[in-house]
């Protein structure tokens, strides 16, 4: 599955919003499959979520391209926690960090590839 977004953030109040691959009030637990999301405009996202996310399978390839203006831009964000436990992850993020978690961010040992850079997280199990 390929998503492609783009527009600016918007504020109203103290609340913004800004475009994001995938969006989810709740949780985001990905076990399978493949996704390619290419995330542009101000504060853009390639995975949001308010809870938790648990990457456990499959492969997750986001690109996000937007600058940092009323919001700013990530390439993986959870509200809470984040867990990597398996699966092929290739996250880059042109103005913000690649992976960000207001709780824990853990990830499982034994993978075959980790590439952590300022603006690329790259893993593979």
């Amino acid at each position: 599955t390929t998503i492609i977004t783009k527009g600016n953030a918007v504020t109203q109040g103290i609340d913004t919003s800004s475009c994001a691959g995938i969006k989810a009030d709740s949780t985001i637990t990905v076990t399978a499959g493949a996704v390619n999301i290419l995330s542009s405009g101000s504060g853009s996202k390639g995975l949001n979520a308010n809870m938790d996310i648990a990457l456990k399978g499959g492969e997750i390839n986001i690109v996000a391209t937007g600058k940092a203006e009323t919001s700013t831009p990530k390439g993986i964000k959870s509200d809470m926690n984040i867990s990597i436990e398996g699966g092929y992850i290739y996250c880059f993020c042109a103005n913000g960090k690649p992976i960000e978690a207001t709780g824990n961010l853990s990830i499982a040992p034994n993978y075959a590839l980790f590439t952590n850079r300022h603006k690329l997280v790259e893993l593979k199990y």
